[in-house]
């Protein structure tokens, strides 16, 4: 099961559970959310890789539009899902958005978007999900963070908090349910080249071409962090290769808490 699965790193890890034979339960939101000024992926987009998959996976597929903050919307995706494939043996929380604003300016919707998306609803599909891992004796939940889970950054409190709030979700998950088969990892990437980095640039004044400049500054090693070397590891943590790790914050940023 894949969140906000329609593109950038989401869409990556689909693709690439379905070339490894995967049956997969996607989502995202398809649509644009309050608060948030970038401009989400759309319906189309969804549906785009959803006829992908269709073919990839031999219609091993489960896709439908949920907004992660809603917990009936993500019961029920679940439950279809199970309907469908009888358990879920991999949990990717991928789902996240971000907006860059002074502490000063942030007001209670800023606030709420920023936790509610990234933090409640790692939550709410975790919450969802545990009980059948646990019924199975057997689980992977990777829990896509930041590098902003690790350190601070400026003009990004709430996204900050969000996504410490995410690696500490994990560290915690990952004590409650080693006894049950359920490891639990977090990935802490810098700075991704996605639709959402380009899509931050009229917040910090650039063309997209200049933000992913100055994001990519941040990192040790040039240039900027791509989906794929995400997926690279996400693809290990979900397989046995992974069984001795659990409740670890992996962070793949081109050096960025280095430099």
């Amino acid at each position: 099961m894949i969140t906000g699965a329609a593109r950038g790193q989401g869409r990556s890890h689909a693709i690439k559970f379905a070339e490894l034979g995967a049956k997969l339960i996607i989502c995202d939101v398809c649509g644009d959310i309050e608060a948030i000024r970038y401009n989400l992926a759309t319906l189309s987009e969804f549906e785009n890789l959803c006829n992908e998959l269709e073919l990839k996976t031999n219609h091993q597929l489960v896709a439908d539009v949920c907004d992660v903050r809603d917990g009936k919307s993500v019961s029920k995706l679940v439950k279809k899902g199970c309907k469908k494939f009888g358990r879920i043996d991999i949990l990717i929380n991928n789902a996240g958005v971000c907006k860059i604003q002074s502490p000063f300016e942030i007001e209670e919707m800023d606030w709420n978007t920023i936790i509610g998306v990234n933090l409640t609803g790692t939550w709410n599909t975790c919450q969802t999900v545990i009980p059948i891992m646990k019924e199975q004796g057997y689980g992977r939940i990777i829990n896509l963070s930041s590098v902003a889970g690790l350190k601070g950054i400026p003009n990004l409190a709430h996204y900050v908090a969000a996504k410490h709030g995410v690696v500490g979700l994990t560290k915690a998950l990952a004590v409650d349910l080693a006894l049950y088969g359920i490891t639990v990892n977090s990935v802490c990437p810098g700075s991704v080249d996605t639709e959402m980095l380009s899509g931050l640039a009229p917040e910090i004044g650039h063309s997209p071409e200049e933000a992913k400049e100055a994001f990519a500054g941040f990192h040790l090693l040039p240039g900027l962090v791509q989906p794929e070397d995400i997926t690279g590891l996400v693809v290990w943590l979900a397989s046995d290769a992974s069984k001795s790790v659990t409740g670890v914050a992996w962070n793949v940023d081109r050096g960025w808490l280095q430099h």
